[in-house]
């Protein structure tokens, strides 16, 4: 699938217990237009947390993600939840959104039955309004007084208003699709991020999982290995440009365009490019100095005096002293495709995670959402990525959330209840104009 840009911890929440539920009940739906599989399969893992036990469920869920077995499309463990259906998704959420006297009006009559729209995409629904429990009042039928009440009357009930329209907020454009999933999926559908993210993960398990599933999988084990960037080193073939290989007599290093590559191969992965480009600079400046002073030295030991023209190339492995082996450059990128595929063969899936740390590339800079509309009974209330709610310390104290999956609540802001904690007869209630300062 497409690299896409992402901390696989934001796919990762477990905000819902299932990808239908997440894009019915909140608004953090970006996630499922770009990593629905990979949304199902983090949910999978969190059920496993449920069951009796959870040990073997785990082992058996990571064994099927070596394998790519994992079943993702209609899985009740992450997919869509058991007597739960869109239509019934749909029909809470426009429900939700009504006041305690507003009674929806249906197609077939059914008080739970769809309801009937009078715009496009339910944006405008029919209902009638009722007053619960003031359905009839008490006439008096005598002359009297009416407000006594021993006086003879009867229970008339009363007129009902008219039905009426009220806006709602209908469907999305992601909730009236279906969000097609593969009847399975695993490691090799992913992206090199969320190899590393599950790897991760099942290094950190309880180790009865790990020992369990590694005895399970034995040379089908393809991810769940013991991995280390070192053998990176192998195919960064860059770093045979040294001062042992490149041309001594390039003082400027013009000729050839480079300069001797001071860091190690294997700590490339772990230093930031500042640092290299750091290192390239100092490189170039010290080797141009070092260069120059070595062309007033002797090219053999033996002789007393300075053998001109002693710069020459090695035809050969090594060179006589200050002789450098240029061929050697050429004999190490002549061999970097059969390197690269011996390391891809003994890695396997790993070796693209492998790429992934060659590169570098930060994806943890985008998909952090500051906040989620999220569905809590029959409330649209305001969570960050904890699920905690949030305070807002901008938003006037009348300002609502807006009321996509349940009644709108009003943002929280931080004001103390001064009046409980005060001294007796100081009065310390902030306004509102300085409560959000």
């Amino acid at each position: 699938m497409a690299q896409y840009r992402s901390d696989p911890f934001y796919v990762d929440l477990n905000l819902v217990t299932s990808l239908e539920l997440q894009k019915h009940l909140t608004d953090y739906v970006d996630v499922i237009e770009n990593f629905p599989e990979e949304l199902v399969v983090s949910n999978h893992y969190w059920h496993t947390d449920s069951h009796s036990d959870p040990a073997t469920s785990k082992i058996t869920f990571y064994e099927n993600l070596n394998n790519n077995t994992l079943q993702i499309d209609g899985s009740l463990h992450g997919a869509i939840k058991e007597k739960t259906t869109e239509n019934k998704l749909k029909n809470k959420n426009i429900r939700d959104q009504l006041r305690d006297k507003h009674h929806a009006l249906t197609e077939d009559g059914d008080k739970y039955g769809k309801i009937k729209s009078s715009g496009a995409n339910l944006d405008r629904i029919m209902i009638n309004i009722q007053e619960r429990g003031y359905s009839k009042t008490w006439t008096p039928t005598s002359s009297g007084d009416s407000t006594n009440p021993w006086v003879n009357g009867e229970w008339v009930e009363k007129s009902l208003p008219v039905d009426s329209e009220i806006s709602v907020y209908g469907p999305t454009k992601l909730q009236e699709s279906k969000t097609d999933l593969p009847a399975t999926f695993g490691m090799k559908d992913m992206s090199p991020w969320f190899i590393l993210y599950w790897i991760e993960k099942f290094n950190t398990a309880h180790k009865i999982v790990k020992s369990d599933l590694i005895e399970l999988l034995g040379e089908d084990n393809e991810y769940f290995v013991k991995f280390s960037e070192s053998v990176g080193q192998l195919k960064n073939l860059s770093t045979v440009e040294d001062n042992s290989t490149l041309p001594l007599q390039d003082i400027d290093g013009e000729a050839y365009s480079m300069m001797p590559v001071t860091t190690n191969s294997v700590a490339k992965y772990c230093t930031k490019n500042e640092t290299d480009e750091l290192s390239e600079e100092l490189s170039w400046k010290t080797n141009k100095l070092y260069r120059s002073n070595l062309a007033n030295l002797q090219d053999d030991s033996s002789r007393d005096t300075i053998k001109h023209n002693m710069f020459t190339f090695s035809d050969i492995s090594h060179g006589v002293n200050l002789v450098e082996d240029g061929k050697h450059i050429a004999r190490m990128y002549a061999a970097v495709e059969t390197v690269r595929n011996v390391v891809q063969d003994h890695l396997k899936g790993l070796y693209d995670v492998l790429e992934l740390l060659s590169n570098r590339e930060n994806y943890m800079e985008t998909g952090k959402p500051k906040q989620i509309l999220l569905k809590v009974e029959d409330f649209t209330i305001s969570v960050d990525i904890l699920k905690n709610k949030i305070k807002s310390y901008e938003k006037a104290s009348s300002a609502v959330t807006p009321g996509n999956y349940g009644k709108a609540t009003q943002y929280n802001y931080d004001v103390k209840n001064v009046k409980s904690l005060a001294v007796p007869g100081v009065d310390e209630t902030p306004t509102i104009a300085n409560a959000f300062s």
